[in-house]
């Protein structure tokens, strides 16, 4: 039981990192939209 939960953990870290990353990139398409490129 201990080594699933800590998958699940492992699981809803990647997931978090990877909607983290998601946004920065959102944020940096919006930055280069708006400097005009």
């Amino acid at each position: 039981v201990e080594s699933m939960h800590a998958t699940q953990k492992k699981g809803v870290y990647s997931c978090l990192s990877m909607y983290q990353s998601m946004k920065q990139y959102e944020s940096f398409v919006d930055g280069l939209r708006q400097s005009g490129l």
